[in-house]
């Protein structure tokens, strides 16, 4: 009898493991919505042929990478989960969280929320990252089983082999979340612009990549219950005709701190007065952009409750971008993102590949609501203080019950 009882055990055992569900979470970062109708992306577009396709991911606001990429694993507004740009300030203590930074990225006191890989182990999963904001803190909670320090220089291949080797570990060292980032579309986006051929030739090189991928997956004995997300943070617009607005002009003679660049720039003024006089000025000289008071945000960019965001906002309109003379960082080249999440040119993609999606397209899905579609096809329970909705998605999961 005892016999018997350990022989139904271990098959209990055994169907249970191959019941697991397994998630690839892949973010080609500035990869804008219409790439994939460009006819150089054939290995993205038959796996977004057998699984679901979105017309468009709308990121949110501001449409940085940083912000972006951790509402896609949170599932939280960046005025919830506190990464607001690539680069603010706390304005109580004067620290600054800044990309390129190690020191601050990996500070786990900027970040709040709770990621999917924090989820999914504080449920009994284990979980890797080749590479993702957020995924390098110091607090064990909040950072990957595994995971890698970022390195640009690590190649496409190398990054591969890091995916493969973590899914074909033993199984009960073996990662079921496990996520994958290349900045390839980011970087010629700006370089190149959008349009540009030397940015097609880098979006022919990355789903190149991606097949690459995809062929050593399906090796995999995992395969079966693996699903595979692709997404990118936001989009890209076009800045041939970019138009400079110097705040140093504008606010020449006032006393003003202000944090970030590009299309969004935040101020701190020193008291109510001068706080008066900047909105003033700011107003007076409104062209290319539009001049806020925190409490007057258009409640759609979700962008007025953490404390880090400044009382008076700048939020310019593309080909429009801030400098100032102290500036040390504005990314607009031949291309920039960071501007409304409603301009369609800030879009990213979304693909949805395996047993768990549905076979089809569907209109624009917004990037808060990644976070509980990727807890669902993991069996997990959702963090409750989250801004994503699973009932504006769940139709792409196939036989959701």
């Amino acid at each position: 009898m005892k016999k018997i009882i350990l022989f139904l055990l271990l098959i209990s055992s055994l169907l249970q493991a191959g019941d697991k569900p397994y998630l690839l979470l892949i973010s080609l970062d500035g990869f804008r919505w219409d790439y994939l109708n460009r006819g150089l992306t054939p290995n993205m577009n038959s796996m977004a042929g057998q699984g679901t396709r979105a017309l468009s991911l709308q990121p949110v606001f501001p449409s940085k990478t940083f912000p972006n990429h951790y509402s896609i694993v949170t599932g939280m507004y960046p005025e919830h989960h506190g990464i607001i740009y690539n680069r603010f300030l706390n304005p109580q203590s004067g620290a600054e969280y800044r990309v390129g930074d190690s020191i601050s990225v990996r500070d786990d006191r900027w970040y709040g929320g709770e990621t999917i890989w924090a989820t999914a182990q504080r449920q009994g999963m284990k979980t890797a990252c080749a590479f993702w904001p957020g995924s390098e803190t110091h607090d064990p909670v909040k950072h990957p089983t595994y995971f890698y320090n970022y390195d640009g220089s690590v190649t496409h291949d190398q990054r591969l082999d890091w995916v493969i080797g973590w899914f074909s570990l033993p199984e009960a060292e073996r990662p079921q979340v496990v996520t994958l980032y290349f900045s390839d579309t980011d970087d010629s986006g700006h370089r190149y612009g959008p349009d540009a051929v030397g940015n097609n030739d880098v979006i022919q090189r990355l789903d190149q990549t991606i097949g690459r991928l995809w062929q050593r997956l399906k090796q995999l004995e995992i395969y079966p219950n693996l699903n595979i997300v692709i997404v990118s943070d936001h989009g890209m617009t076009s800045m041939a005709e970019v138009q400079s607005i110097l705040l140093s002009e504008i606010l020449a003679g006032l006393e003003y701190t202000v944090s970030g660049y590009g299309p969004l720039v935040q101020f701190f003024p020193v008291d109510k007065q001068n706080e008066a006089e900047l909105y003033a000025r700011l107003k007076e000289n409104e062209q290319g952009y539009t001049i806020y008071r925190k409490a007057e945000m258009p409640a759609g960019l979700h962008y007025s409750e953490h404390p880090f965001i400044g009382s008076l906002l700048a939020v310019a309109d593309p080909p429009f971008t801030f400098t100032t003379s102290e500036s040390e960082n504005n990314e607009s080249a031949l291309g920039d993102h960071g501007y409304n999440p409603w301009l369609l040119d800030m879009h990213g993609i979304l693909i949805g590949f395996g047993s768990g999606f549905n076979r089809m397209e569907t209109g624009t899905v917004q990037n808060i609501d990644l976070y509980p579609l990727m807890c669902a096809l993991l069996g997990l329970e959702p963090n409750p203080g989250i801004d994503g909705r699973l009932e504006r998605v769940e139709f792409l999961i196939r036989n959701k019950k």
